[in-house]
């Protein structure tokens, strides 16, 4: 199911934007940029992260590389 909700998403989301312009263009943009954000974030912290931290060993050096992990995906992201 995933491998066709994708593409069609993609398509209808191309479609809808190419119908809005202005501010409409730029919220429609903004929303689901987020929503695409939010569940990258999601998957993240959820999966992989908890992965991570459940070993006992090196448990601070692993919490100082994900805020440096995010610190820059923060940096990056306020340049683009």
């Amino acid at each position: 199911m995933f491998y066709t909700t994708t593409p069609v998403g993609i398509l209808l989301g191309t479609w809808w934007a190419a119908l809005l312009e202005g501010p409409a263009e730029a919220k429609f943009e903004g929303i689901f940029d987020a929503l695409a954000a939010g569940t990258f974030f999601y998957i993240a912290v959820m999966d992989i992260l908890s992965e991570e931290f459940k070993g006992a060993t090196q448990r601070w050096a692993r919490y100082a590389m994900a805020v440096l992990g995010f610190s820059v995906m923060a940096i990056v992201a306020i340049w683009t």
